[in-house]
């Protein structure tokens, strides 16, 4: 688009209106001869429609014929574009030789590539992936006649295992770079493969449901981790050989895929501790703000002297400037530095309470929120520096989990 736009500039425009007479037909015959009409637009003007439209400055006296077979009545509104420019300035040299060399240099930047943009990306960040361009050789600011799209392509997918598919699209000095993330498999076995079903925590087996397979453990019992809670194979009773000296199975024994749902008991626990002395960092000044500005992979501060290195609360953001829509390989980092001072507290029983309990209730959002709680036991205790929280949970959950069967 933004090519189009420069292209026909630069062969200079006209625009014009369109009254009276069949309009719709004058259209069609422009088009049909090729004439190239663009940014049409329709208004009312006294109750008669009138039509605005644009074309290249060259084709608009070819416009006569279907003007009087129509019956329509043009009127030119504005000129615009580099021959309209040049024509006005002729006797200008010195204008005239700086467009040619601004369009000189504008040839030379065209070899380039100003900008990459990414799409598709969902847990990978832009910087992530733009790290890991600049890795295979592909960076704003390169020579656009040594980027080997298909070999890109290839060692992003090899650099970067989060990705499953990849594409290279170079439209003029824009590089976009469309991303799709590798959608991973839960863990589990494809229900085709035989597997056993082993516990994953310390429990008592509350519920047990078998689907599939052979169970090897009852509802009361007590298990560890990793113990086999299902087999995925048979386990067929041995039979006596004339000779009586071996036991051989009497036949294959089957496999499958073993499916159940069990309940365990489990427990949980947690200690929590807040020392009643404590360090922390307040703010003794404004942020002190420091930027740099990077075009293509060069860089260049915008302070004086040295970036101070006192102990602070550091952010950083970074801008990239984009234009009409393009992303520029130009881009500014803010950085924004706190100075900060550490600072001992001290807090009360009460205080050091509130912030353990507050802890805990935190705790119990992150780890608790996919169990049945049955029971919970708190113990507080102050001790000579801190304030501590001994918790402990009974559960019940699931505690099955699938793992192929060895050969």
């Amino acid at each position: 688009m933004i090519f189009m736009r420069l292209l026909r500039w630069l062969l200079g425009y006209v625009e014009f209106e369109i009254r009276g007479g069949f309009a719709e037909r004058f259209f069609n015959l422009c088009i049909q001869n090729g004439f190239g009409l663009w940014d049409f637009k329709r208004r009312s003007d006294l109750g008669e429609r009138v039509f605005t439209a644009r074309v290249r400055a060259k084709a608009y006296r070819w416009l006569r014929d279907p003007v009087h077979r129509t019956g329509v009545r043009i009127r030119l509104r504005k000129k615009a574009g580099l021959p309209f420019i040049m024509h006005r300035y002729r006797k200008r040299s010195g204008i005239l030789i700086g467009a040619a060399i601004f369009f000189g240099i504008l040839a030379i930047l065209s070899q380039f590539v100003w900008s990459i943009e990414i799409k598709g990306n969902v847990s990978l960040t832009e910087q992530e992936l733009l790290d890991a361009l600049e890795k295979v050789g592909v960076y704003a600011g390169m020579l656009k006649s040594r980027l080997d799209i298909d070999k890109s392509e290839l060692k992003m997918a090899l650099e970067v295992e989060e990705l499953s598919w990849i594409a290279l699209n170079l439209h003029g000095t824009s590089l976009t770079v469309e991303v799709r993330e590798r959608r991973l498999p839960p863990d589990m076995v494809p229900d085709n493969i035989p597997c056993n079903i082993y516990a994953s925590q310390n429990a008592i087996i509350r519920e047990m449901e078998v689907y599939a397979g052979w169970p090897k453990v009852k509802v009361g019992d007590t298990v560890a981790i990793g113990d086999l809670l299902v087999s995925g194979k048979e386990e067929l009773p041995p039979v006596m050989v004339s000779s009586g000296a071996e036991n051989v199975p009497q036949q294959k024994p089957r496999t499958t895929h073993a499916r159940a749902k069990i309940i365990g008991e489990t427990v949980r626990t947690t200690r929590i501790e807040v020392p009643f002395t404590q360090t922390i960092q307040t703010k003794t000044d404004e942020a002190k703000i420091y930027r740099k500005i990077t075009l293509f992979n060069i860089t260049i501060p915008l302070w004086f002297g040295e970036m101070d290195t006192q102990p602070a609360e550091v952010s950083e953001k970074t801008d990239r400037l984009r234009l009409f829509g393009v992303t520029l390989p130009l881009s500014i980092k803010t950085i924004a530095r706190t100075p900060v001072q550490e600072e001992t507290i001290y807090l009360t029983e009460n205080e050091a309470k509130l912030s353990a309990e507050k802890m805990l209730e935190e705790f119990e959002k992150e780890n608790l929120s996919i169990v049945t709680l049955v029971d919970k036991k708190i113990q507080p205790a102050t001790m000579q520096d801190r304030y501590v929280i001994y918790a402990q949970y009974i559960c019940e959950e699931e505690i099955g989990y699938e793992e192929q069967l060895s050969d």
